[in-house]
């Protein structure tokens, strides 16, 4: 997951990108087995060095920001 992130990090995705909640039914590495271990991703990002509000964004702002400027979702805040 982290090579995933740090790969769009280096093409500009810092307010791109956004974790999404489908994880369950993914193939998805050891240790992670659905939407319950999403806070062990967020402690991987930390341990890997990205700051705090990098993680904001890719767990939920990036992902507000997309809706409310493409559905006009004032009131997703």
């Amino acid at each position: 997951i982290l090579r995933h992130v740090d790969h769009w990090l280096t093409l500009g995705g810092e307010h791109h990108i956004a974790m999404g909640g489908d994880l369950d039914g993914a193939p998805l590495p050891d240790g992670i087995h659905g939407v319950s271990d999403v806070t062990k991703i967020a402690d991987a990002m930390v341990q890997h060095g990205y700051g705090d509000a990098l993680i904001r964004y890719i767990f939920s702002q990036n992902a507000l920001d997309f809706i409310e400027k493409n559905l006009g979702g004032s009131s997703v805040r």
